[in-house]
């Protein structure tokens, strides 16, 4: 098992494909609904919390979870703090928080490409998914955006608009581009 501690808020988890079995995790199979698959998770956490410090039992987390070709998988930890709502599944196996704090309007996806690449050249670590529809993409930001200056920079190439509207919209009406946004679509 290999660990990274990417910010005090976000953890790399490598794991080989012995590992996965010792943990009883299979990527084709996670379901956090199962006692079993709460019960691995916790189990890793816990040995990451004795080798790094790192404790996510205290905040609420997301755990994206990518298999890689050896057979083994990464996972990413994020500590998104107590919020006080209860996640929203999107039917896709992505939960949404219907905690969302900032959600913006493009008028396609290439402004918002242009944005996630400078939230996470700024430092960004915060949760973010992404959707586009025939009117345009989205970009929900899950937690707190570091300062009015950069929702300011973002109102430059779209607009902001309510996030409660758009956490029960966007996954009937839309596609998801990708739960892990900002990370994932910086790097195009």
């Amino acid at each position: 098992m290999e660990l990274i501690i990417i910010n005090d808020r976000k953890l790399k988890i490598t794991l080989s494909e012995s590992d996965m079995k010792e943990y009883d995790i299979d990527c084709g199979t996670v379901d956090y609904s199962r006692t079993e698959t709460r019960r691995a998770f916790w189990s890793l956490l816990d040995e990451v919390k004795h080798r790094t410090g790192f404790d996510a039992a205290s905040d609420r987390v997301y755990i994206q979870i990518y298999p890689s070709r050896e057979g083994g998988c990464e996972m990413y930890v994020t500590k998104l703090g107590t919020m006080p709502d209860e996640p929203y599944d999107t039917g896709e196996g992505v939960s949404v928080s219907a905690g969302v704090k900032k959600a913006f309007a493009f008028p396609g996806t290439g402004p918002m490409l242009r944005v996630c690449r400078q939230l996470e050249s700024s430092g960004f670590c915060g949760t973010s998914a992404a959707y586009s529809t025939d009117d345009g993409a989205f970009l929900l930001i899950l937690g707190n955006l570091k300062s009015d200056s950069t929702v300011a920079f973002i109102s430059e190439f779209g607009d902001e608009v309510d996030p409660d509207r758009l956490v029960n919209l966007l996954p009937e009406h839309g596609t998801l581009i990708s739960d892990n946004a900002v990370a994932a679509l910086s790097r195009l």
